[in-house]
Formats: C-alpha cells, sequence, structure tokens
C-alpha cells in the first residue's frame, strides 16, 4: 500500500487556546517500504502516525492511501472502522490485548468483530501464532505471558485481517533487546514475505537502521536521512 501525506498540519485547541504539533509536514511511502520515523519526544510522530492510520483527523493536508484520501472521508464524517479493520494493522508500545481472552482470541478478534467466524479463521490465526513463535501458548491468557510474548500476539493480531499497511509505535519500546530483537525481525520478516508496507516510531537508531529508509521529524519538517 503506498502512503502519500500532503501539507498535514495538527493543532489542537484549548478555549481561545491553540497548541501547533506540526505544519505543512510531506511524507510519502512506496508500496512494500518499510520507513522509520525517529525525532524527539513531542514534535508529533504518533499524532502523526495515527492521522496516517485515519485514526486522527489533521487540521489541514490530505493523507492518501492507494489513492485513497482517508483524511476527506474522515472530515466528511465518514465512518472509516471498517476501512482500517481490512487494510490497515497496528501495533503499539503497550499490547492492549483483552486480559479475558486467550492469546488465540486476541488473535481473532479483528474478524469476530467484522462477524467473521468458524474453523477457516481459527486455523489462521492459529497459524499466525506459530509463525511468531507462540503455537504452545495459544490457550493462555495475556496474564500468562511475558513481555515479549504478549508483543507477538499483538503483531499477529495485527496481521490477521492481512492489512496492506503495518504502523507501529515504539513497538519494542517497552521490552528488553532481546525481545525488541525478536519483534523487529517478525516485523521484517512479514514486510519481505507479504509486501506490507511498514511505518514505525521509534526512538532507537537502531532499530530505525533496519529499516528501508528513516527520516528525521522535528517541528514542522521531516527530513530525510541516509
Amino acid at each position: 500500500m503506498e502512503v502519500i501525506a500532503e501539507n498535514l498540519s495538527m493543532e489542537f485547541r484549548s478555549g481561545h487556546e491553540v497548541t501547533s504539533v506540526f505544519h505543512d509536514v510531506h511524507l510519502g511511502v512506496r508500496s512494500g517500504e518499510s520507513l522509520a520515523i525517529l525525532g524527539e519526544s513531542g514534535v508529533g510522530k504518533t499524532t502523526l502516525l495515527y492521522i496516517l492510520g485515519g485514526l486522527e483527523v489533521p487540521s489541514s493536508g490530505e493523507v492518501y492511501l492507494d489513492q485513497v484520501n482517508i483524511a476527506r472521508k474522515l472530515r466528511e464524517g465518514e465512518d472509516l472502522s471498517v476501512y482500517r479493520g481490512r487494510n490497515i494493522g497496528m501495533v503499539f508500545q503497550f499490547h492492549y490485548l483483552l486480559p479475558e481472552f486467550d492469546a488465540l482470541e486476541n488473535v481473532l478478534m479483528p474478524l469476530r468483530i467484522r462477524g467473521e467466524d468458524g474453523k477457516q479463521i481459527e486455523e489462521k490465526g492459529a497459524y499466525l501464532l506459530e509463525r511468531v513463535g507462540l503455537s504452545d501458548r495459544m490457550d493462555h491468557r495475556p496474564g500468562a505471558l511475558s513481555g515479549g510474548e504478549q508483543q507477538r500476539v499483538a503483531l499477529a493480531r495485527a496481521m490477521i485481517a492481512e492489512p496492506g499497511l503495518l504502523l507501529a509505535d515504539e513497538p519494542t519500546g517497552n521490552l528488553d533487546s532481546k525481545n525488541g530483537e525478536q519483534i523487529l525481525g517478525l516485523i521484517q520478516e512479514i514486510q519481505e514475505e507479504e509486501g506490507v508496507t511498514v511505518v514505525m516510531v521509534t526512538h532507537s537508531r537502531e532499530m530505525a537502521a533496519r529499516m528501508d529508509r528513516r527520516v528525521l521529524m522535528r517541528a514542522n519538517e521531516i527530513l530525510e536521512e541516509d
């Protein structure tokens, strides 16, 4: 999935006060490419990621996902939950797994929500958990899993709908180096084998170096890095 952001601006209003997060930002990611967004805290990296994923509406500017202008659709009041569920996978710094469900049930949740059921999707979920090395932990609830295992379940859940775009917000931020390396390796494997476009926000230049491209986000600008 190709991602194009044009003239993006984001500001928050509180009474008469206006706080600008960023202004006139441009970004492009080719289909099947991986991109790391680096930058200091407070420059709006996560906000930008949420805008690319259709979770927040930019104050101005456009976002095209394979030529679909999701920013315009959101401004017009269109509900993009179905579109997001079919086209965008998201992994956050915290796993956000549902504690009352086991690993397999958590992975299947996006498909259950849209009304899919049956043995076929259970086999698909089991395959994804096997792929992330959790074939023997499918019936364990999140509280019985380690931090690295929880994040691997979250990654499998993000991929269950076979999205064209994977957005990752500091996906290794709460993990030790070993588990962080494992998660990053899985993301790279998925990108290469499935042709998924990956946009990852990270503070780690070591992690960023593993992506195809890197950009540095500063106040009101994005700078391409080697």
